[in-house]
């Protein structure tokens, strides 16, 4: 304790007379604090730059699935069975039916439900076009996908391969 306090006494006392010393440690404390500042800054703008990024990801998958729901709805199928593959349950597909009137309502309440669906499931809002295909892949969402691939993806510069054995994508597509 003794020496805690003496090495604090000395501290105390160079720093008061003003040593060449503390004035340079002063200064590259300065400079440190400005170096962490500029960093700082320009991380949160890359984050920042990010976030914006995958809202505007998001924004075109949206709008490319409303229209490919959409499109399957005016065709005469339900869209139920595809929100059902997307995760939503029987009961979320009822509450949309009986609260939504129109199927543009219908649809934007289902994407919405499914985005916070993904939120709980660890995505913790950062939904993204790689996360989207991920998940409508392992749901089995195939048209979805197949549909964004054609409409959306490859402005975004992502691809979604089907892996799928060619007999299924050949049986599935007759």
């Amino acid at each position: 304790m003794d020496g805690e306090n003496e090495n604090g006494r000395r501290a105390s006392t160079s720093s008061e007379n003003g040593t060449s010393t503390d004035r340079r440690k002063s200064e590259d404390r300065e400079a440190y604090v400005e170096r962490m500042r500029k960093w700082y800054l320009e991380m949160w703008h890359s984050e920042a730059k990010k976030v914006k990024q995958q809202g505007d990801e998001m924004k075109m998958i949206e709008d490319s699935l409303i229209d490919y729901f959409t499109m399957v709805a005016k065709a005469g199928v339900s869209w139920g069975p595809l929100a059902i593959a997307m995760g939503l349950s029987s009961i979320d597909l009822a509450v949309i039916r009986r609260d939504c009137k129109t199927i543009d309502q219908q649809i934007k309440w289902v994407l919405m439900k499914w985005r916070h669906i993904m939120k709980k499931k660890g995505r913790s809002g950062n939904v993204d076009a790689d996360s989207v295909i991920n998940c409508l892949e392992r749901n089995k969402a195939y048209g979805a996908l197949k549909h964004l691939n054609e409409n959306v993806l490859k402005e975004l510069g992502k691809e979604w391969i089907d892996t799928r054995p060619a007999e299924l994508i050949e049986a599935q597509t007759k």
